[in-house]
């Protein structure tokens, strides 16, 4: 069923593999654009998939690649529309896009985090905390600092 090659490579490097494998699942492109058809509001796909947007930005976020705009010069064959029409896309989504697109990997990853005793202790246990980053905010260009935001749901 598997390919020697394949086989050789699962036998010297499991882990690599299963990640792989898992993080493809759950980042598949049907469950990306699913999960866009599902909370987006004004948006809508014509050329572009979310699924191709994610798969871009994660290039970046990742390292791979330095910029979007060196990210979408490197398959910009495979993207299939032009840079105005691919920053458009990423400048419009939504809010609430992103938001379940955070959800979404969250709650399908967190069980991996669990089971490798990666998860952290409450920071204050009883009260949600969220840290924002400040980077990329433009005044403070060459700043770097975050805080925490002590959430008590009002």
């Amino acid at each position: 069923m598997l390919s020697p090659i394949f086989e050789r490579f699962a036998e010297a490097s499991p882990i690599t593999v299963m990640l792989r494998a898992t993080l493809e699942r759950i980042f598949s492109a049907e469950q990306l654009d699913e999960l866009f058809e599902a909370t987006k509001e004004k948006q809508y796909t014509r050329d572009l998939l979310f699924s191709t947007v994610v798969g871009i930005m994660s290039l970046v976020v990742c390292n791979i690649r330095p910029s979007i705009s060196a990210a979408y010069k490197a398959f910009e064959s495979k993207i299939g529309v032009s840079r105005v029409a691919f920053y458009s896309k990423i400048n419009g989504i939504e809010p609430q896009v992103s938001q379940a697109l955070v959800r979404y990997s969250s709650e399908q990853l967190e069980p991996f985090v669990e089971e490798l005793g990666g998860k952290q202790p409450e920071i204050l246990p009883g009260y949600r905390i969220k840290i924002i980053d400040g980077n990329n905010l433009a005044a403070t260009e060459h700043l770097n600092f975050g805080f925490w935001i002590l959430d008590f749901g009002f």
